[in-house]
């Protein structure tokens, strides 16, 4: 048994890489983020509201979710690259969807305010979710992506 991110987590750090991970939100950046694990051997199961920019994404080897809920309940952790905090509370927070959250770990990395983030957190723990906030630092140069770079900035 390894250590746990958080106290309700399955996810444990020495199975990071043997999990299925969820991943909401496959533009320009989710895209490339998606890629880049998928080369590392890390087992995805994506999610786009445009169904469209999940095709490369599926001939490069991740499983497509139809639904936001059908990638959350198949998945141990959840990162978030989305476009705001509405499209987030749109994608995991409606009522039949939030309730999938217990148990999981999300990470969310989309460019949201810190007001937002705590009311997106406190949603997540109220169906006892673990949530992380953890904003990428964002670059256009996609060949740092390409070979393995992509910096962060906790908040």
């Amino acid at each position: 048994m390894g250590v746990r991110l958080f106290p309700r987590s399955n996810v444990e750090i020495n199975n990071l890489f043997a999990m299925k991970i969820g991943f909401l939100g496959t533009g320009l950046m989710g895209q490339a983020m998606v890629e880049r694990l998928l080369s590392a051997q890390v087992s995805m199961i994506a999610y786009n509201r445009t169904k469209s920019k999940l095709d490369t994404l599926k001939e490069a080897g991740a499983e497509i979710a139809n639904s936001p809920i059908e990638a959350i309940q198949a998945s141990n952790c959840l990162i978030l690259m989305l476009a705001n905090a509405d499209a987030i509370k749109e994608v995991i927070l409606s009522e039949n969807v939030a309730s999938s959250l217990t148990n999981r770990t999300v990470i969310q990395m989309g460019t949201i305010s810190p007001s937002q983030s705590r009311e997106i957190q406190k949603a997540v723990t109220e169906k006892d979710g673990d949530y992380l906030n953890q904003r990428h630092i964002w670059s256009i140069d996609l060949d740092r992506f390409a070979n393995g770079w992509l910096d962060f900035a906790s908040q």
